[in-house]
């Protein structure tokens, strides 16, 4: 099957000559792909995450995240 199956109505909006219509579509894909790089690791690889040092709190402040 397709993987583009079903985005045609995307690209005729994308194709469209309303300028516009298509930079709007350019910078919504561009955001979109921004925000899923750092949830596939394309920002950080799991090994350089693991080794980022954590950065300071105050002793009081508990660690939400990494309770067991």
């Amino acid at each position: 099957m397709n993987a583009c199956t079903g985005t045609g109505h995307l690209v005729r909006l994308y194709l469209r000559r309303d300028r516009i219509t298509a930079t709007g579509w350019t910078l919504f894909l561009a955001l979109l792909v921004a925000g899923m790089l750092p949830y596939y690791g394309g920002i950080f690889t799991t090994e350089e995450a693991r080794l980022t040092p954590e950065p300071r709190r105050s002793p009081g402040v508990p660690n939400w995240w990494a309770r067991e």
